[in-house]
């Protein structure tokens, strides 16, 4: 943690935030009730569908998106949980649905973005320094929705501005793979702001995103990863694990290498 001239060790992520977490119970009670065999009785799909969708609504007021957009982000889901309501969507799709959006980055990402609005633009950088990083923000948001940047960055990233163990007016990011606690933005440093816009900024460099500002239309982002889930759409792909990418730097380095004289010819060329 900056400012306090001390770092506290890095804080422990705690697997699934509020959102993740809620959808995940909710699935287990839907299986329970299967398995009891009192499905028709309860209408669950009714009961699951009104779920899902308070659970995102809730996760989507959390972020800075203008309300036309929140409007966009909930028909998406409202469509979604109307085809499971009347069963054009299978039980096992539902939970896949449900796990996808427990663990997508969009929503993590969704509410980082919504960091600029409440930290950034009020504060006492320069207008050269807003616009530059509004735009570094914009790219890190843009790796972590695309799945080029691990939502783990974003505590990473955003540690300078990370609350106190024991602060009682914080910020929280309960979300998806995060579980992040922030300053209240006043509390917040020019300084801390500084070094916090320069860890996106070299995220989104390390994973390559364009040195540009990126507009993101979150329903689309949203409706893709219910895609992914139902097969409607292809999969990310898969990160190369850094220990194969370290094994193949190894490899270049050796291939670089000159190749050791070998001891005979050695011997020849000395007139041994």
């Amino acid at each position: 943690m900056h400012g306090s001239g001390r770092k506290i060790g890095k804080r422990t992520h705690r697997r699934g935030g509020v959102l993740a977490g809620c959808l995940i119970a909710l699935a287990i009670v839907g299986v329970l009730v299967v398995g009891a065999g009192i499905y028709a009785a309860m209408n669950w799909r009714t009961w699951a569908s009104n779920g899902v969708n308070t659970i995102v609504e809730k996760g989507v007021e959390q972020s800075s998106l203008p309300d036309s957009e929140k409007q966009e982000v909930m028909a998406v889901v409202n469509s979604f949980t109307g085809e499971f309501e009347s069963g054009d969507v299978s039980v096992e799709d539902f939970f896949k649905v449900l796990e996808q959006l427990g663990q997508s980055p969009v929503m993590p990402a969704m509410i980082v973005m919504g960091i600029e609005e409440s930290y950034i633009s009020d504060s006492e950088l320069t207008d050269e320094e807003k616009a530059d990083g509004s735009k570094q923000l914009s790219r890190f948001v843009r790796g972590v929705a695309e799945g080029t940047i691990s939502q783990t960055k974003i505590d990473d990233v955003t540690e300078p501005i990370h609350a106190p163990m024991d602060a009682t007016d914080k910020v929280a990011i309960h979300t998806g793979n995060i579980n992040v606690e922030l300053k209240n933005p006043e509390s917040v440093t020019t300084e801390e702001l500084r070094t916090f816009l320069a860890n996106a900024k070299a995220e989104a460099d390390a994973a390559e995103i364009p040195d540009e500002k990126v507009e993101i239309d979150w329903s689309d982002e949203l409706q893709l990863a219910i895609d992914r889930a139902l097969g409607r759409a292809p999969q990310l792909p898969e990160a190369e694990p850094e220990a194969e990418a370290d094994d193949d730097a190894d490899d270049a380095a050796e291939e670089d290498e000159p190749a050791p004289a070998d001891d005979e010819t050695a011997d020849e060329d000395s007139g041994g």
